[in-house]
């Protein structure tokens, strides 16, 4: 069953995107070290291009949800935490 990042609430969605980064994406040796304010992209946790679109896929199976503004999603150096409350706002009540 899908995660419910409205149920999950903020905080517990960007723990849940900060494993994910660590486990599958192996971006930092700890999830403590990976900061909700910093940039998934570049210079911040350092995720490619390709990383993001996969990112995104996992996203969309894991939390059963359907991300169609990708643009406007990662406009503007997005980050763990921007990300997480698109996902808040985007999951079914």
């Amino acid at each position: 069953m899908p995660l419910n990042a409205r149920q999950l609430g903020l905080e517990a969605t960007v723990d849940e995107l900060r494993s994910l980064l660590v486990i599958r994406f192996r971006v930092a040796k700890a999830v403590e070290s990976i900061h909700a304010d910093d940039p998934l992209f570049e210079a911040g946790v350092g995720l490619s291009s390709l990383d993001g679109a996969q990112l995104l896929a996992e996203v969309e199976e894991r939390f059963g949800i359907e991300i169609k503004n990708v643009e406007r999603l990662f406009d503007n150096s997005p980050t763990l935490s921007s990300f997480a409350r698109y996902l808040v706002e985007h999951s079914q009540k």
